[in-house]
């Protein structure tokens, strides 16, 4: 018998695996919801549709700082393909947390 076998029986440890590749890809789908939640904040801002994200709780106030401090004019739009990573990866997210579920 191996000395860690006995280590064990004195003090057992919780040995629970941590994947640790799902947890860095939700770190990076978090991001990246972030980043397009903030261009749709300065979109909005900028005389385009209405957006307000749980994001950044005064997204209103920043997106006019925002485009007032960047002296941008005209009308907001964002285009019709933006983030498709973004979508790709909410269903990869999806995957893990029914997998965390189980």
């Amino acid at each position: 018998m191996t000395l860690q076998k006995y280590v064990k029986q004195v003090s057992p440890r919780n040995e629970s695996y941590v994947n640790h590749v799902d947890k860095i890809q939700t770190i990076k789908e978090t991001y990246k919801q972030a980043a397009y939640d903030m261009e749709e904040v300065i979109v909005a801002a900028a005389g385009g549709p209405n957006f307000e994200t749980d994001s950044f709780p005064n997204s209103k106030e920043v997106g006019k700082k925002i485009v007032t401090s960047l002296k941008l004019t005209g009308v907001g739009k964002m285009p019709a393909n933006t983030y498709p990573a973004l979508h790709a990866g909410q269903n990869i997210l999806n995957q893990a947390n029914r997998k965390a579920q189980l």
